[in-house]
């Protein structure tokens, strides 16, 4: 739960712009979002097991899997920035903008997720579905020029 709440805050520090973006972007198109990172929380295994069947493809699916368990967690953060700017746009609007505050509505969020998951099967389910989605939602973000930090 902490180690998540910090990549939330780094995230909103070190790239507000890309925040922004993705946030906006899952706002926007939630359910494309969900099939985008659905089909990759699904589709990047497969392609790993493939290339670990090659021995030219073992260090590439090696990388890729790297890359793919160190990108499920900021998926997770990702979509707990959107809800928790979303929750703080319902609840307090004229502070919604100020970009201090959306670590700790992430990180209130994240816990109140962590207590969700406790759930059987419906608390996995639903991390499942908003990691997919911001997931999803950040990699609609890819090689967009305004998504970067200026």
């Amino acid at each position: 739960m902490l180690g998540l709440a910090a990549i939330a805050g780094l995230l909103v520090g070190l790239f507000p712009d890309l925040c922004s973006a993705v946030v906006r972007s899952l706002r926007a198109s939630p359910g494309s979002s969900l099939l985008l990172g659905l089909g990759w929380v699904v589709g990047v295994p497969v392609g790993v097991v493939l290339l670990f069947v090659t021995v030219i493809g073992l260090p590439l699916g090696m990388v890729t899997l790297a890359l793919y368990v160190a990108l499920l967690p900021i998926g997770y953060v990702v979509a707990a920035l959107a809800f928790g700017q979303w929750g703080l746009q319902r609840w307090r609007p004229q502070r919604a903008e100020h970009r201090n505050l959306r670590p700790a509505w992430a990180a209130a969020l994240l816990l109140a997720l962590s207590l969700l998951a406790l759930l059987p099967v419906l608390g996995p389910l639903i991390g499942l579905l908003l990691m997919s989605a911001g997931l999803g939602a950040l990699l609609k973000q890819v090689g967009r020029p305004q998504a970067h930090c200026h």
